[in-house]
């Protein structure tokens, strides 16, 4: 064999080698990037649009306990008739404004006549106003059942947003793990894809070389089961590729709520290879951020529901005391009963269970749920910073790990690029180049693998902080 020949063929080979680091696909139609594709899941995935919904449920029951302090406007009338006589004839038009601190101020107009009229419902001829107020004087005064409801909604309101940020930030970790594993396939993919290249280059030129006699034939055998070798690679990374993306689809939807496929030919924006983490703080800073995990907000504001639920509770052991007052007056100013303060209805309402059990129950009830809140939060807020510490001791290693990778990957490459140099001297044999040339392969794909262990462990950080919703 010719040295021409073993430099011509050394060129060919180093060619198909060197593009075992090329991550570009110039066949691709488009790129789609990590912080791209967490935007649309953020924006458009089912589960982020039933939370959305399930925060607006919860304002919408906001709205329901708020409807309890609406003014309302009333009208009675009851007649009877009998025998040709006119027993009575009663009715009353009225307005009731409920204000927020137990209150209720009324307003009224009635009207009675008759000849049998209960003498408690007479009024004058032009009838009768009145303008009166309902005061608590032991229960209901600090707390009552239409308050309760309010506050209560209020802080559920903010409760379903905490639990539902709880729910994205683990679907986002499920997107970010599932994306890199997507972009490891695709590196994968172009490992296998250049080797396959370098494969088949090498096979032609051995084929040549034994037409003309220069290699036996068991070098052209070698070389062909090395080209079905990665031929068989390249089909496997293939459809771990195809795979991948249609995992990847299973995150994308429309504005409109219909399921999206990646275009054919799409792939990351940044490969594997080159991507940067994005959790790149200092352990402290990412422990810090256990304070407004969502999972621990959503337990302190569960606290805050409870904490409505005991005054109520409170509240009913008093006993009812209502005060009503209403001021009377003829409806013409110039009448001699008109706006005179001497005019008025007052009564008084008072009631107590005996026993108040049910009070009571309901108070030990509230009491222990507050204590089993008070030890979960602190269960919880010890757990998550132990997750964190965890993963971000996780991270470290990964990253060490990528180094170590890194330097493996190019130490069999020295090997494999010095082996090839000996083939051009005459000084190594086929085989030789390609056991060199599987362990440089090999050494890659750890690192990739490597690499994605890495990035994976870095969306694991972030999501142990509960940071994937900000």
């Amino acid at each position: 064999m010719s040295e021409n020949w073993k430099v011509r063929f050394l060129v060919f080979f180093g060619f198909g080698v060197m593009g075992l680091m090329a991550q570009t696909d110039s066949s691709a139609t488009g790129m789609l990037g990590f912080d791209a594709f967490m935007a649309e899941v953020k924006a458009h995935h089912p589960i982020v649009r039933q939370a959305d919904l399930r925060v607006q449920q919860a304002a919408n029951r906001r709205q329901i306990a708020q409807g309890g302090f609406d003014p309302g406007v009333s009208y009675q009338r009851s007649q009877k008739d009998f025998d040709d006589k006119s027993y009575y004839d009663y009715s009353e038009a009225a307005l009731k404004v409920p204000v927020w601190a137990g209150i209720d101020l009324e307003a009224a107009y009635l009207l009675a006549e008759g000849d049998f009229l209960n003498p408690q419902l007479t009024v004058p001829q032009n009838g009768l106003y009145a303008v009166g107020i309902s005061i608590p004087l032991a229960r209901n005064l600090v707390m009552d059942a239409r308050r309760a409801a309010v506050r209560e909604a209020r802080a559920m309101e903010t409760l379903t947003l905490y639990e539902q940020n709880a729910r994205v930030n683990d679907l986002l970790l499920k997107a970010a793990e599932t994306y890199w594993d997507w972009a490891l396939a695709h590196a994968q993919l172009m490992v296998f894809e250049q080797a396959l290249q370098a494969a088949d280059i090498r096979f032609k030129a051995v084929r040549r070389s034994y037409a003309t006699g220069q290699l036996p034939g068991v070098d052209t055998l070698e070389s062909y089961i090395q080209y079905q070798s990665r031929l068989f690679s390249r089909n496997e990374a293939a459809l771990q590729f195809t795979q991948a993306a249609l995992d990847l689809g299973v995150f994308l939807w429309s504005e409109d709520g219909y399921p999206l496929q990646l275009a054919t030919g799409t792939q990351p924006e940044i490969s594997v290879r080159d991507a940067l983490p994005k959790g790149t703080q200092t352990e402290d800073f990412w422990r810090t951020q256990v304070s407004t995990h969502p999972r621990l907000r959503a337990l302190e504001q569960n606290r805050a529901v409870l904490g409505v639920q005991k005054k109520l509770a409170i509240n009913n052991l008093f006993p009812e005391v209502n005060l009503q007052y209403r001021l009377l007056s003829e409806p013409l100013p110039w009448a001699e009963n008109a706006l005179q303060p001497n005019n008025n209805m007052i009564g008084l309402k008072a009631s107590v269970p005996l026993f108040l059990r049910r009070q009571r129950g309901q108070l030990k009830l509230v009491n222990n749920q507050l204590r089993s809140n008070f030890i979960e939060v602190d269960f919880l807020r010890i757990e998550l910073d132990n997750n964190v510490r965890k993963q971000f001791a996780g991270v470290e290693v990964a990253a060490s790990q990528v180094q170590l990778s890194s330097a493996v990957m190019r130490n069999t490459r020295a090997l494999f690029d010095a082996e090839a140099r000996k083939f051009g001297m005459g000084e190594s044999s086929l085989f030789l180049i390609n056991s060199r040339e599987l362990s440089a392969i090999d050494a890659e794909i750890q690192f990739l693998r490597t690499k994605n262990r890495f990035l994976k462990a870095d969306a694991r950080l972030i999501w142990a902080a509960g940071a994937f919703v900000e």
